[in-house]
């Protein structure tokens, strides 16, 4: 056995239950019994207040909400079914081979089979629990969706005040969401193509194309990542880490840079991930992921805590005069009491 490999499994004196495809059967039956009563449950809810906001006259609202929740838990659960789904069905494909132990025909179809019901079931799963996350943040969305502008401009970044209300936390959430989706499609192709191989009987590999497509999504999580660097820039407006809330003078000098500056190097990790794949340099992609991680902890929090330490403090009113009294003038604003 090879370091960093698993032994094969054992199937010799494997042995099948008998009447084994009966109770798969009264077990999906009760499956399906449970589902239905859920969707009632959930149908009688939905009716319920279907007539209490008729009663009200705010039976359109009702309509909108439910409509828009339907809708986003179809693009959650649609997101979440093709790109997970399209991962597992390609680390399979993958490490998918002949069985190198003795071992009935009977038992390999059998085990095949359970893995590929056991994966489209857990696609199935992921994208309820995810579709219903998606469509819980429907307030969120209606909020981003009807946004109106608020006629005042925030200081650091010249947007509109309704930027940071509306759309940014809808950004926010989508990057936070997507990240989470891409993590769990990793560790699916990699869990499918392990489990994949003990079915074969043979030691776990990294082999060139599961390397391919572990890379190609690690990619893209370092870009989702990024795009979530670039987001906390934007939410440095509610920075609460200095003398008054909101961005002060070591979020603006230098937190402010190193999120740009991670942000671009992020962009070219992802690259630099892909074209070693290609070229089958795995100490490189490793090399760039690992230097990019580090980076983010020295940049995005030593260093502006060494500035806010050594530049701010020592004195502090007069670095951070013009942050207080945007503060100020910003919460007159607030309260509509400015001129």
């Amino acid at each position: 056995m090879t370091s960093g490999s698993f032994p094969p499994f054992n199937f010799e004196n494997v042995s099948l239950p008998e009447r084994l495809s009966g109770r798969m059967k009264w077990v999906a039956a009760a499956a399906v019994v449970v589902i239905l009563l859920i969707v009632l449950s959930l149908l009688k809810g939905i009716y319920a207040d279907w007539l209490w906001f008729g009663e009200l006259g705010y039976r359109g609202v009702f309509v909108k909400v439910i409509l828009t929740r339907a809708i986003l838990f179809a693009v959650g659960f649609s997101t979440v079914a093709i790109f997970v789904g399209a991962s597992l069905f390609t680390a399979h494909r993958a490490s998918f081979g002949p069985v190198s132990v003795s071992v009935p025909d009977s038992a390999v179809s059998l085990l095949r089979k359970a893995v590929l019901i056991v994966a489209v079931l857990a696609v199935i799963v992921l994208g309820v629990i995810f579709g219903s996350i998606f469509s819980s943040k429907w307030e969120l969305f209606l909020r981003f969706t009807n946004a109106a502008s608020f006629g005042l401009k925030d200081p650091m970044f010249e947007k509109d005040i309704s930027f940071f209300v509306f759309a940014l936390p809808t950004y926010a959430f989508v990057q936070g969401w997507l990240f989470s989706v891409s993590i769990v499609a990793l560790l699916g192709a990699g869990l499918i193509a392990f489990v994949n191989f003990i079915v074969r009987g043979v030691s776990f590999t990294l082999t060139p194309a599961l390397r391919k497509q572990a890379v190609f999504i690690g990619a893209l999580v370092v870009l989702i990542a990024s795009a979530g660097l670039w987001i906390d820039r934007l939410q440095l407006v509610h920075s609460e880490g200095g003398v008054v809330y909101g961005a002060t003078y070591a979020d603006i000098h230098a937190k402010q840079l190193a999120l740009i500056i991670l942000f671009g190097l992020g962009l070219l990790t992802a690259v630099a991930m892909v074209i070693a794949a290609f070229m089958s340099r795995m100490r490189v992609v490793f090399g760039a992921l690992g230097l990019w991680v580090i980076l983010i902890l020295v940049l995005g929090t030593g260093w502006p805590s060494l500035v806010q330490q050594f530049s701010v403090d020592p004195n502090e009113f007069s670095k951070e005069r013009e942050y207080i009294s945007r503060n100020m003038a910003l919460t007159r604003e607030g309260y509509g009491l400015g001129d």
